[in-house]
């Protein structure tokens, strides 16, 4: 495939979104064990009035890290010696008459050690309870810094909510081809890019927020240089959501091999 060039690649989705059958429940493992689930610990709860009542058939699912893809703020984190910690793993949804199930999309902003940061929603099915459910979760990471922080530092996260009769859907890892035909054509525009020179194949991590905001890339390997370009072009990019499962889809991350090839979309 060193030399193949690829012009029209474009068809519905098919075959790249998961519906997960039992919900909450995501490749790799099962329905989490609400009833035995120990809460949340005493000093996440103080004070806290909005999560002290909870109910067991709800819950928020949280990733173990959050997603600080910015080379200024990697840059400015490893200067001042920082590391970012905060809610993750399955939780208690705050009880209450209507428990909506989808994703929230928050980004941190954190301009100095040990505070709250601040919080912007970029997506959360424009629902006002997922909206502040998210962005009050939000609110329990904090940044710890050896040094005084030399710059604020960005970071991403996507908080999972689910009830018991909601059904979850995830995006497969996929080859470079079925992730282009997985997309709105018109965000493509008429681009072309040598894969060849970019230290290839590579593995890259796309985590779907277009078009509420851009997506966020990681390089899963060693990063190179000569890929700049086309990551930045990938992070503008829009998945075709089904809409009936937008909610369940934006902020969920996909690995896509890239292989050596040439892409002609001019």
């Amino acid at each position: 495939m060193r030399n193949q060039k690829i012009k029209t690649l474009f068809s519905a989705v098919a075959g790249v979104v998961v519906l997960l059958q039992a919900p909450g429940a995501w490749a790799g493992g099962d329905k989490p064990a609400l009833s035995g689930m120990s809460g949340i610990a005493d000093h996440m709860t103080a004070g806290r009035s909005d999560i002290a009542d909870m109910r067991q058939d709800a819950w928020t699912q949280v990733p173990q890290a959050v997603q600080v893809t910015s080379p200024d703020s990697v840059a400015a984190m490893q200067q001042s010696q920082c590391k970012i910690a905060g809610p993750s793993g399955i939780r208690p949804f705050p009880s209450g008459n209507r428990t909506p199930a989808g994703n929230v999309v928050v980004r941190m902003k954190f301009v100095q050690s040990d505070a709250p940061p601040e919080v912007e929603v970029l997506y959360s099915a424009r629902h006002h309870l997922l909206a502040s459910t998210g962005a009050s979760m939000a609110q329990e990471y904090r940044m710890h810094c050896e040094k005084p922080l030399a710059a604020p530092v960005y970071a991403t996260q996507t908080v999972r909510l689910r009830t018991a009769d909601a059904q979850g859907a995830a995006v497969k890892d996929m080859a470079f081809v079925p992730f282009l035909q997985s997309l709105d054509r018109a965000s493509l525009g008429k681009v072309k890019f040598d894969l060849n020179t970019m230290s290839c194949p590579f593995d890259v991590k796309v985590t779907l927020i277009e078009p509420f905001a851009e997506n966020t890339i990681a390089e899963a390997e060693a990063r190179d240089p000569n890929r700049q370009e086309f990551l930045s072009w990938m992070r503008k990019v829009v998945f075709k959501y089904p809409p009936q499962n937008e909610r369940f889809l934006v902020g969920e991350s996909t690995k896509v091999t890239v292989p050596c090839m040439v892409l002609d979309l001019t």
